[in-house]
């Protein structure tokens, strides 16, 4: 059984380089099933590249993705349950606001603004940290879902077709070539395994491409930052009568002075 499984992957080996360096024409795959792998590549590499682009748009500091990575991976393996956050520059910012605040003191006429500017960048970066759980739940897990397995299943099943493929059209060589009853059948099996695996293809390819919308949820990824949007709109509305009020009642105290 070795030695037959060895025998044909040398078979394939010769058949593959005829046509690569030979210039041997291989067995064309009809216009649709060739369609169909270009529109299945292109949807392996829309994949693959919204993955990587969303979650640079959610964490875009690469390097703090990373050390986050490593802290909450070492505290899986230490059995801690509590899990770090990635840093938020809103955070950070709402944080100096709020420490030079203290520091100026409540006589100060700025000090109550940073207050409310730095408290409003804190609940910022928290709609930010949501809009991460969000995502990941309804965009991106069923994105790597889909990575993980339609898209390594259709994989699978055309490297095996491309196999059965170099195959069958060495089996026709040989029957081109000797003309022997045993290549003659052999030659039939590998037609049908050939034969097989292009309609299993086929019918992954197919699954795969029809339903795009669905195992692409769009609509809830938009979803998602609407109302991410939304409540950093509101935030900052909030903020800015805030600040408008500070504002008047700084000055009517000015002028009452004067």
């Amino acid at each position: 059984m070795a030695f037959a499984g060895l025998k044909k992957s040398l078979n394939k080996a010769n058949q593959f380089v005829s046509e690569k360096i030979g210039g041997v024409k291989g067995t064309e795959l009809e216009e649709e099933f060739v369609e169909m792998e270009r529109k299945t590549d292109v949807a392996v590499r829309l994949v693959d590249d919204t993955i990587s682009q969303t979650q640079d748009m959610l964490q875009p500091n690469a390097a703090a993705r990373a050390r986050l990575w490593t802290v909450n991976s070492l505290s899986r393996l230490r059995g801690q349950e509590t899990a770090t956050v990635y840093p938020q520059p809103e955070d950070a910012l709402g944080d100096a606001m709020l420490h030079h605040g203290r520091e100026l003191g409540e006589e100060a006429a700025l000090a109550p603004c940073l207050a409310e500017a730095g408290a409003a960048l804190k609940r910022l970066a928290e709609s930010k940290r949501n809009l991460e759980s969000s995502v990941k739940n309804c965009f991106l897990d069923p994105l790597h879902q889909l990575r993980e397995k339609e898209l390594k299943e259709v994989a699978v099943q055309r490297k095996k077709l491309a196999g059965r493929r170099l195959d069958y059209d060495y089996q026709k060589r040989q029957l081109a070539k000797t003309g022997p009853a045993a290549s003659s059948e052999s030659l039939r099996l590998a037609e049908d395994k050939f034969t097989e695996s292009t309609s299993e293809a086929a019918a992954l390819m197919t699954s795969l491409l029809e339903n795009d919308v669905e195992q692409i949820q769009l609509d809830r990824f938009a979803e998602a930052l609407l109302d991410y949007h939304r409540q950093c709109a509101e935030i900052m509305k909030e903020l800015k009568e805030k600040l408008d009020q500070k504002r008047r009642e700084i000055e009517m105290e000015r002028n009452a002075q004067s």
